[in-house]
């Protein structure tokens, strides 16, 4: 991990109530926005749980911060498969059909 993804993950509170919003990360890590979505997605593939919140990103600190964190990406992510099929069910017709 390098400095810098150590001094972002450092600014991350445990806790809700601790949340640090996209722009407070901005403002102290001096990256911009998507340097730092990238780099908290990377912690995130490497195993590290950052949840988040309309508070912003946080360590759970307890199972009901967990839970949420976890029920609401799920929701989000059926959302988002309802959203893809009927995409999925054309690319399919087109593909038959030799459309280009």
């Amino acid at each position: 991990m390098t400095e810098i993804e150590e001094r972002l993950l450092s600014i991350i509170g445990k806790g809700e109530e601790n949340a640090v919003t996209q722009q407070r990360i901005t403002a102290l890590t001096g990256l911009p926005p998507r340097e730092t979505r990238l780099i908290l997605e990377r912690a995130r593939k490497a195993g590290t749980v950052i949840c988040s919140s309309n508070a912003g990103r946080f360590f759970p600190q307890t199972i009901e911060e967990l839970e949420h964190y976890v029920l609401r990406v799920q929701a989000s992510v059926r959302a988002q498969c309802i959203a893809l099929a009927p995409a999925r069910r054309l690319l399919g017709e087109w593909k038959e059909q030799g459309h280009e």
